[in-house]
């Protein structure tokens, strides 16, 4: 229903500015990739990116104004191959919960995020309330501002009662269809959410270890962690 509903928007708003990706958004983009990262299907490294001529800024600016326009990503595009990580240097190396998967996704698909974000900040404000997963702002003044009331009725021998919430997993949780109406009604452009759409529920991933890769499957959950996703980290807030 909601993906009928996106595509119904898109015919009404029909071809617009938000389709257009131009060449300074894509150089604009590059500027913010960090060195040293893999694409972890085309065998690609964003120094390819950072070091290349102003004329590929041209092909990628082409590619994505495609993508939006049609909605439509190749597999190129949505596939990423997750490396498990230990979590220590002393775990049980035959328990999975040990360790943590580091995604290596399409570096296209990163240009897209930071140009998204870029363009659209505005429709991806969260709360001030909100200190993790944000640019400049840390845990650590949630932290303080909770020591701070405690000390505050401690200091007056009053009792003080205190609840956390563990979110475990939380990233691979988050369920899709709430993830999209929030994005809609935010304000988030139909031809730029349809993208999104796409980009997560076509989110094929691959599991390489000691040299050997496994079939790709289909992941149908959670947004993408940090580092194989840019923007996950806002549309996590945004959930």
């Amino acid at each position: 229903m909601l993906i009928d509903t996106n595509f119904q928007n898109v015919m009404k708003c029909g071809f617009s500015e938000d389709c257009v990706i131009s060449v300074e958004d894509v150089r604009d983009a590059i500027v913010k990739l960090k060195l040293h990262k893999s694409d972890g299907d085309l065998e690609l490294s964003t120094d390819h990116f950072v070091h290349t001529s102003n004329d590929l800024a041209i092909h990628i600016e082409l590619l994505l104004s495609a993508v939006v326009v049609h909605g439509f990503s190749p597999h190129r595009l949505v596939a990423s191959t997750i490396i498990p990580i230990p979590k220590g240097r002393n775990v049980k190396s035959g328990d999975s919960e040990n360790y943590r998967g580091i995604a290596l996704s399409s570096i296209f698909v990163k240009l897209f995020d930071y140009i998204v974000l870029e363009r659209y900040r505005d429709k991806l404000i969260t709360s001030d309330l909100q200190f993790g997963f944000k640019s400049k702002c840390s845990t650590n003044i949630c932290s303080m501002v909770l020591k701070e009331t405690l000390l505050y009725y401690v200091s007056h021998n009053s009792a003080v009662y205190c609840t956390f919430l563990d979110a475990k997993k939380a990233f691979d949780r988050i369920q899709y269809c709430k993830l999209f109406r929030l994005l809609t009604e935010r304000g988030l452009p139909a031809c730029i959410t349809r993208v999104i759409i796409g980009l997560y529920l076509n989110n094929f991933v691959r599991v390489a270890w000691n040299g050997v890769v496994s079939e790709y499957f289909l992941a149908v959950n959670g947004v993408k962690h940090a580092g194989w996703g840019i923007e996950s980290d806002h549309l996590f807030c945004i959930c």
